[in-house]
């Protein structure tokens, strides 16, 4: 039987300024992981932000809230 590793990384903020494949290519490339052969597949996916989730049970809106937080992180 083989093994597999599942493994969940947050991306750092100026990846929203790339496109998804780009990001795919390089992480394939240039990823260094102990025990890796190959990395098989990546994924990339849209994740809200906990903040802006917190702010959305307020009531408030996805925009005004995602707003808020870029205002707030400057």
């Amino acid at each position: 039987m083989t093994k597999k590793a599942i493994i969940t990384i947050s991306l750092v903020p100026e990846a929203q300024k790339v496109e998804n494949k780009t990001i795919q290519k390089e992480i394939i490339e240039e990823s260094q992981i102990p025990w890796c052969k190959e990395i098989e597949k990546v994924e990339i996916e849209e994740s809200e932000d906990c903040m802006v989730k917190g702010l959305k049970k307020h009531g408030l809106s996805n925009t005004v809230a995602t707003n808020v937080v870029k205002f707030y992180r400057g």
